[in-house]
């Protein structure tokens, strides 16, 4: 197993427990949401196109959130997988 295979798998298993909470509880608690963010925030550091794919990602869920359609989780979610993605095309369509 290469090491890019393994931090993918670790992504998305972080992924999974975010979603289950999310189902389960209706919130995104900020405790769960730091570690993504952190690595947004070095990602950005790293690669600046990644900081504007969390902004155009986050900026739809903004929208939403203005609108009371989700919650302040969902733009920091958004946000963090934006960065992750490194690319405003992938995090538009993601």
């Amino acid at each position: 197993m290469t090491w890019a295979l393994a931090g993918e798998l670790v992504i998305a298993g972080y992924l999974v427990l975010l979603a289950d909470v999310d189902r389960r509880t209706g919130r995104l608690p900020n405790r769960l949401l730091a570690p993504l963010l952190a690595v947004a925030l070095a990602a950005a550091c790293v690669h600046p196109p990644a900081a504007l794919a969390a902004l155009a990602a986050a900026s739809v869920y903004l929208a939403g959130f203005l609108m009371h359609s989700c919650g302040g989780g969902d733009v920091k979610l958004a946000a963090g997988c934006g960065a992750v993605l490194g690319s405003v095309t992938a995090a538009l369509l993601a």
